[in-house]
């Protein structure tokens, strides 16, 4: 019998499972595994702490954690749990980018772009560089007040938010054409902050 796809894979249950090193992650992974699902919160639950990886340089992890959910949700009418696994995909396409694995950053994103649940994501009003400034700015905000309530997982959340902005700068995204090297700098000022709250 196949396993059943809207269950975690045995080798991400023995993930969960391992004995953790930095007390940091420890708790996030902990955190994540209570309610392991395909439901929309859990799913950003594990991109958080995917997000979280990735800053530390745990880039294996962090891909092993989105694969997942960003293969596995079965888009069934809502919305809500589909943009979450869309996030998880733009984690593993910022991992796939850095390295230079071009052949392999828009793995996975078709899947996304296949069902009407996108098209309000793709109208050009959604992203031109004001609006994509403006939600820098709110998810800036959103990190700062975590950082200053020493709040790693939402420090993650804001970060994470503004990874999906990013990676989705590819066809038929209306930001595709856009210079974003502000926004690369952003996203890379965060998760060094990130990194040293975690490496505390």
């Amino acid at each position: 019998m196949p396993p059943d796809p809207e269950l975690p894979p045995m080798s991400l249950v023995a993930y969960f499972r391992r004995i953790e090193p930095s007390t940091e992650i420890a708790a996030l992974k902990a955190h994540a595994a209570r309610t392991l699902s395909l439901k929309a919160r859990s799913i950003l639950e594990q991109r958080d702490l995917a997000v979280c990886l990735h800053a530390v340089g745990r880039d294996a992890e962090a891909l092993a954690i989105v694969d997942w959910p960003m293969r596995a949700v079965v888009y069934r009418g809502r919305t809500d749990a589909w943009y979450a696994a869309s996030t998880c995909w733009a984690v593993a396409g910022r991992i796939r980018r850095r390295r230079g694995e071009t052949d392999l950053v828009r793995d996975g994103l078709e899947r996304f772009l296949e069902h009407p649940s996108h098209d309000l994501l793709i109208q050009p009003m959604n992203w031109d560089t004001p609006r994509l400034e403006s939600v820098n700015e709110e998810e800036r905000r959103h990190f700062d007040e975590a950082s200053a309530e020493d709040d790693a997982a939402s420090m993650a959340r804001a970060a994470g938010e503004l990874v999906f902005l990013r990676e989705t700068a590819v066809p038929p995204f209306p930001h595709a054409h856009l210079r974003l090297g502000w926004l690369d700098s952003s996203i890379a000022e965060l998760l060094g902050r990130l990194r040293r709250r975690l490496d505390r």
